[in-house]
């Protein structure tokens, strides 16, 4: 016969699941998990210690509590655990591929621009939706405002655009090299805010590890994997056409310094068999001479 007291405990072990999954006082999840531990055996041993001496606690539901809370904290440590392993595959799928990248065009999120001599040589890039008035904020590498650019009255087309920075400040002196980062804000016919994103397009040169993390270095920059839109791969450049046969046979098989060598550029007949060519005598006649 069970006491309401056993009662109690059996029906308020959902206070271990509440410690496990929820966090609604700002405590971290480690925290949370001892908080709903502690909880419950605090309330068993208060129980076992205030119980009944004529009408004690039944050893059996006694039992089949503890392993109920053993049970589930083996089920949410195994939960810890998959987490982990899924966490550590995505990773190392991701260190895999992302060599892949390598000697590939991609465009990615971000907005950075670099300056060189005074000129804009990477970046700077931003796609609008509908045309829309637009002002470009530009930061150095500390955060802090170097340049305001705006369209003023007038509307910037939709689709990609670049911003029209000269690498001067405000007051019109030259920004040194570098890299910066800018700020769009657009505003559509309505006066509402208008949608725009910012990206970035170069080469992949290479990867670096930060912090044990991977980037790709994109034209010297370092870009998140996860940043990465869309990959281009780079245009091959044509394959000049080599000397062919008469009749317009390419030799197959023959580096074209060789071929050029023995058939020329023109498809004429081999250089080397014209020259070994025995030329034709002409046949003798009856009254010994040559006809």
């Amino acid at each position: 016969m069970t006491t309401p007291g056993v009662e109690s405990t059996y029906n308020n072990r959902s206070i271990f699941l509440d410690g496990q999954s929820h966090n609604k006082t700002g405590r971290t999840k480690d925290e949370d998990e001892a908080l709903g531990k502690n909880a419950f055996l605090t309330m068993m041993v208060a129980q076992m210690k205030n119980q009944d001496p004529l009408n004690p606690l039944d050893g059996t539901d006694f039992t089949a509590q503890l392993a109920q809370f053993s049970g589930l904290e083996q089920q949410v440590n195994m939960n810890d655990n998959l987490k982990s392993l899924l966490a550590v595959n995505q990773a190392s799928k991701e260190e895999n591929n992302i060599f892949d990248y390598i000697g590939k065009e991609v465009v990615s999120n971000g907005n950075p621009v670099s300056l060189s001599a005074g000129s804009v040589t990477s970046g700077g890039h931003y796609t609008l939706k509908e045309p829309a008035r637009v002002s470009v904020m530009v930061y150095n590498p500390d955060g802090v405002l170097v340049k305001e650019i705006s369209s003023g009255t007038d509307f910037i087309s939709q689709g990609r655009q670049q911003i029209a920075w000269d690498g001067t400040d405000e007051d019109g002196n030259r920004l040194s090299d570098g890299k910066y980062v800018y700020k769009i804000i657009a505003r559509n016919a309505k006066g509402d805010y208008a949608s725009v994103s910012t990206t970035d397009r170069g080469m992949v040169e290479g990867v670096t590890r930060e912090g044990g993390r991977s980037f790709l270095v994109v034209d010297g920059r370092k870009v998140a994997p996860g940043s990465v839109a869309t990959v281009v791969a780079p245009e091959k450049p044509p394959v000049a056409a080599g000397p062919s046969l008469p009749g317009g046979a390419v030799p197959g098989g023959l580096p074209p310094e060789i071929a050029a060598q023995l058939f020329g550029t023109q498809g004429a007949q081999p250089r080397a068999a014209m020259a070994a060519a025995p030329q034709p005598q002409a046949a003798p006649s009856a009254d010994g001479g040559n006809r």
